[in-house]
C-alpha cells in the first residue's frame, strides 16, 4: 500500500541521514558497527538496518568502500 511504501522511505531516509550524521569529513567511511549501534539507539532492528543498506547501495546513494565501511554517493 501507499502508507507502507512511504513508511519504507522515511525509514531509507532516516537511516541516510543517521549515516551522514556519523561521517566525518567530506571522503570518510562509516564502518557497520557504528551504523548498527545508532540505528539500534534509534530505534531500528539490526536485521532492518542491513535490508535498508543493501537498498541505499541499490539506489546509489550509499556504496561500501571496503567491507564494512560504507560511503554516501
Amino acid at each position: 500500500t501507499k502508507i507502507m511504501q512511504e513508511s519504507a522511505v522515511d525509514a531509507k531516509i532516516k537511516l541516510y541521514d543517521l549515516i551522514r550524521g556519523l561521517t566525518k569529513g567530506k571522503n570518510k567511511a562509516v564502518p557497520l558497527e557504528h551504523i548498527l549501534i545508532e540505528g539500534q539507539i534509534q530505534g531500528f532492528s539490526e536485521p532492518s538496518i542491513i535490508q535498508l543498506l543493501n537498498e541505499l547501495k541499490k539506489d546509489h546513494m550509499i556504496y561500501e568502500h571496503q567491507e564494512g565501511f560504507f560511503k554516501l554517493n
